[in-house]
């Protein structure tokens, strides 16, 4: 009985080796799993992504300090230096406004914006007829609203700039042509833009009361009627 154990539990033993022995021939002929190479072009764009992100979410410094009318102090002088050499660098520039990654502080210090804008149009009529075109008002529109047509508030703002996106007038006075017309055989001819602007005091200045908005005529835009009758889907010419 006892012989029958003992051969018994030689023959599991042998059983166990020869086992061993065939996954380590096995594992030894098996070539082992290369890790996969990432190309150094997605490394390279990876690596200019986060540095260009990275420049343009820091914050401009006060403009006395960018204007060399004050003397920079602590971490001013880094964030002048990224402004003017960082941000106006070309590969950087043109990478985070093509994209849309651009970052801009203008509604935290040190220094916030302090003009007020918003815009409306009048649109004069191949009649001689005119009419009013608002533009989205945050100001005065309710809560709900406010949160679906903020993004008008922001692309106003851009807009409104003379110096860096007047190349956008001519297509916003195309959309509001666009959007104005009803009728193919009276449809705008000519958009004026006008924006209305008051300057927000700072936090520490009460005024007696609020300031009335400032009007000023920016644009003036001759309507390209074939372009408008082509996106209206209508024949071109009186009907």
């Amino acid at each position: 009985m006892a012989k029958s154990a003992k051969k018994k539990k030689t023959g599991n033993s042998s059983v166990k080796a020869e086992a061993h022995k065939a996954s380590a021939s096995i594992s030894s002929t098996t070539p082992a799993a290369t890790a996969k190479k990432v190309s150094p072009f997605v490394v390279a764009f990876v690596a200019f992504h986060v540095i260009s992100i990275t420049i343009y979410s820091l914050p401009n410094p006060s403009k006395p300090v960018l204007l060399d009318q004050v003397q920079p102090s602590g971490s001013d002088y880094f964030l002048k230096y990224n402004t003017k050499v960082f941000k106006a660098w070309l590969p950087i520039s043109t990478y985070c406004y093509v994209t849309g990654f651009w970052q801009f502080w203008d509604m935290f210090a040190p220094d916030p914006a302090q003009v007020d804008t918003w815009c409306d149009a009048q649109v004069t009529y191949f009649d001689g007829s005119k009419k009013m075109f608002q533009y989205p008002h945050i100001k005065e529109l309710p809560i709900p609203e406010k949160f679906l047509k903020e993004r008008y508030r922001k692309y106003f703002e851009r807009v409104n700039d003379d110096s860096q996106f007047f190349y956008l007038w001519t297509s916003f006075g195309q959309a509001i042509a666009y959007k104005m017309a009803d009728d193919p055989n009276n449809p705008p001819v000519q958009v004026d833009i006008t924006r209305h602007f008051i300057y927000v005091p700072r936090h520490n200045v009460v005024p007696d009361k609020d300031p009335p908005y400032t009007p000023y005529t920016f644009f003036r835009y001759r309507v390209d009627q074939s372009k408008l009758y082509s996106l209206k889907g209508w024949k071109y010419g009186l009907h």
